[in-house]
């Protein structure tokens, strides 16, 4: 429906289709095309050429990209600032202007970026002694996550009436994990510890996992010559890592 209203907006300019009319040439009408073709997410092979020229506008500064690129926009001849409908496209324009990279408020590009944070973790067990973590004051380290942040213009861009663009959402938990997790794909959770004195030490709910959810780790313990076995009983839990979808 919102893509509706900005093809509408546009039909005096493309009177034979997007990419079919004389009307404009040149840089006014590929500002234009680069309107039309970012206002959605399914885009033809035909917005690559103006999606290119218009993200090649680049300088050093920050600010003179922006400026030029305002500059590029405003070429397409769709606002005058005289009615409602004017000021929404100038606000439109506005808004792609600071677009840095047509795929950033999509699932593929935001499921790549990382974050970094603070993630807890125990060495009463040998599971992280095993992926080299020490003793540190209050045991914490840096972990990483799928970042549960789009940048702060997605949201325009995504609800402006001139898009059709669809809100990702963000399905994990948001939690932070150590870097052998996050590589494993896969936490530990202690279930239970036993030992060689005992004849039954499995906890039950460790011999009632899956085969696939179980983990263990044995090591042998040295007590005044007559050491005993310890086995460390885990169920391994999976997490996502495609955190945003459709």
């Amino acid at each position: 429906m919102k893509k509706a209203v900005l093809t509408l907006s546009l039909g005096m300019i493309f009177v034979s289709g997007l990419f079919g009319s004389d009307v404009l040439t040149g840089d006014r009408r590929t500002a234009c095309e680069v309107l039309l073709c970012l206002s959605s997410g399914t885009r033809p092979a035909e917005c690559n050429p103006p999606l290119a020229r218009f993200f090649s506008i680049k300088f050093k500064k920050p600010w003179k990209t922006l400026q030029a690129r305002r500059d590029f926009l405003k070429l397409c001849p769709t606002d005058t600032g005289d009615t409602a409908e004017d000021l929404v496209m100038s606000d439109y324009k506005e808004i792609l202007a600071n677009y840095e990279d047509p795929n950033q408020c999509t699932p593929p590009y935001l499921n790549r970026q990382l974050q970094s944070g603070r993630v807890s973790y125990s060495l009463n067990n040998k599971y992280y002694e095993k992926q080299g973590y020490k003793n540190n004051i209050n045991n914490i380290d840096n972990g990483v996550r799928i970042n549960p942040n789009m940048p702060s213009f997605c949201y325009a861009l995504i609800n402006h009436q001139y898009t059709d663009l669809k809100m990702p959402r963000y399905n994990c938990s948001g939690e932070f994990y150590t870097q052998t997790d996050w590589q494993n794909g896969y936490r530990l959770n202690l279930l239970g510890i036993g030992s060689s004195h005992f004849i039954n030490s499995e906890p039950s709910a460790y011999t009632n996992l899956p085969n696939n959810e179980k983990h263990k780790i044995s090591y042998h313990i040295d007590n005044n010559h007559a050491g005993y076995n310890v086995t460390e009983y885990y169920q391994i839990i999976r997490f996502n890592k495609t955190c945003w979808s459709y």
